[in-house]
């Protein structure tokens, strides 16, 4: 569709009819929801499958894993993550060969007390009633009962899955159940592990524009931790850069109009990156990007 030596800047070159206008991607309230930080710190490695081990401030002495093979469902679901529970001062437990499973005595529950305003942690996955059988709320059995809020940590786990084009995020989007706060601050803590490629992330942002208004520190992150980083530019930033092009426009209006807060708003990493010396592809994609979101891409 396009010529190989204008590619870096398809974005420009893309008809101005066929994209949407921005307010059909960004409603003034779209994202706004402030953000519900839990403190739990959080390791991000790569086995079988994606696991995730929290160490949260009020259990020092241990470490609580989530593996992405078992998150999604509840996580959709019932707003909670099946955890596996071991002693911080030894290395996190392994399945055997081809069993994934939690030995009953080591399984809790991880969930966010809007009350206690923390991440706790429960042996049932019914806290209140104190059961395994049916949760306190859930999609699945059409349980209504007001869901928890999802913190930092779970939103992270759940950005994290969409390397497998999990479509759990996306639901939340619509329902207004996440904003960019939280997102911002989950996707800063992903960025910090090599298991997670922000290039296999943003599918969602390409497919489901409407998806743009929470989930922009899906690109402002990246480059961010590209462009103030030392060495060679990450092999992702290419593919990241695309897309934040693709929405240079959107991006700069809702800076404009101060729906993007003012840090993010002014893309750091973004002007070191265009000033590195070189004419690799991403370098040329990062001069078109900061001409973009500053001026209106005159280039």
């Amino acid at each position: 569709m396009f010529n190989k030596k204008k590619r870096h800047v398809y974005a420009a070159e893309e008809p101005v009819e066929n994209r949407p206008r921005f307010e059909e991607v960004w409603p003034e309230s779209a994202g706004t929801l402030p953000a519900v930080v839990d403190d739990a710190e959080l390791i991000v490695t790569q086995e079988d499958s994606l696991c995730f081990d929290l160490a949260l401030p009020d259990h020092p002495a241990h470490r609580f894993q989530v593996r992405s093979s078992w998150g999604s469902l509840y996580l959709r679901d019932e707003r909670q993550c099946l955890a596996w529970k071991y002693l911080a001062d030894e290395p996190p437990p392994t399945p055997e060969p081809g069993c994934d499973h939690i030995r009953k005595k080591d399984r809790v529950w991880l969930c966010w007390d809007d009350e206690a305003g923390r991440l706790a942690v429960s042996r049932y996955r019914n806290r209140e009633d104190r059961n395994n059988s049916v949760p306190l709320h859930s999609l699945r059995y059409g349980i209504s009962a007001t869901p928890p809020s999802l913190s930092t940590s779970l939103v992270a786990v759940a950005v994290a899955m969409l390397v497998d084009g999990e479509r759990l995020v996306i639901g939340w989007v619509r329902e207004e159940q996440i904003g960019s706060a939280t997102v911002r601050i989950a996707v800063s803590t992903l960025l910090a592990f090599p298991a997670v490629d922000p290039a296999k992330l943003i599918w969602v942002l390409e497919r489901h524009p409407e998806t743009l208004p929470t989930l922009w520190p899906l690109l402002a992150e990246p480059v961010r931790v590209a462009g103030t980083t030392e060495g060679p530019v990450p092999t992702w930033l290419n593919r990241v850069l695309d897309v934040a092009l693709l929405y240079a426009d959107h991006l700069r209006e809702a800076a404009r109009r101060g729906l993007i807060p003012e840090d993010a708003a002014a893309w750091p990493g973004l002007a070191e990156l265009a000033a590195r010396p070189g004419k690799s592809a991403a370098l040329a994609k990062a001069r078109s990007l900061l001409a973009a979101v500053r001026d209106g891409g005159r280039r």
